[in-house]
């Protein structure tokens, strides 16, 4: 696409291969446009009038890709994402700034000095994104001599995370066990008498059951204590006769 091979002559033994290989650069081109895009192009003579025709019409200067990646790599951070999340990120945007600024090679042998100080200043920016849950980790990072590389900070972040979290787990299941051990049964009890008040009758609308289990339809049984007085109980005794006929238990 740069023309580095122009067309051969009619009479030139190699223009049937020239012209495969454009055509198969032409297929290529037009298999990643869109409709209308490929339209205003297919019927270009080659690949090169294609890419410049595209590159007129949608190029953009590096000025103004280098503006737009920087600003939104300055407002990067951390925020809700998690580590890994927000390494990956900042990784896109040192690679697709690296692609755009092009520098020339040192000849005085600075370069090893060049490349410490532009590691610096990425760690010094991936370590400002980060939330203050790993202030502590920060600040020994921070106090290392010499500094590390970006990646080396993010698997000790990574370390510490995991930490934290086995820590974490740890003093749940300790809390836990004390718990159940200080009030045995008591405990346990307590957890089945409200995993029971999140149960609701459709058709009585208590809690502690469901409808296949309500003694309304399915019949009171004879231990059953009534908190109502004997006259409810009688009415229950009852109507208890009748459920076979569809009628409702009341008490």
């Amino acid at each position: 696409m740069n023309e580095k091979i122009p067309k051969p002559d009619e009479n030139d033994p190699n223009l049937d291969t020239w012209q495969r290989c454009n055509d198969m650069v032409i297929a290529w081109i037009l298999e990643v446009l869109y409709g209308d895009i490929a339209k205003s192009v297919i019927y270009s003579s080659s690949s090169y009038e294609i890419w410049n025709e595209l590159d007129a019409c949608f190029g953009q200067s590096n000025g103004a890709k280098l503006y737009q990646l920087q600003k939104e790599f300055s407002d990067l951070s951390q925020g809700t994402s998690d580590l890994a999340t927000y390494y990956t990120k900042l990784k896109k945007f040192w690679d697709e700034l690296s692609a755009l600024s092009f520098a020339p090679a040192c000849t005085y042998g600075a370069m090893h000095k060049i490349q410490e100080l532009k590691q610096n200043k990425k760690l010094i920016k991936f370590l400002m994104g980060i939330n203050n849950d790993y202030s502590s980790t920060r600040g020994n990072i921070l106090m290392m001599k010499p500094l590390p590389t970006v990646s080396q900070a993010y698997a000790l972040l990574i370390q510490d995370e995991n930490q934290r979290e086995i820590h974490s787990a740890s003093i749940f299941s300790m809390d836990f066990a004390s718990m159940n051990a200080k009030f045995g049964n008591n405990f346990s009890k307590a957890t089945n008498y409200e995993s029971k008040k999140s149960i609701v009758c459709t058709h009585c609308k208590k809690s502690g059951h469901l409808v296949n289990k309500c003694y309304r339809l399915v019949g009171f049984p004879k231990e059953f204590k009534f908190t109502k007085g004997k006259s409810v109980a009688g009415n229950v005794s009852s109507t208890q006769t009748n459920n076979d006929n569809g009628y409702s238990q009341v008490y």
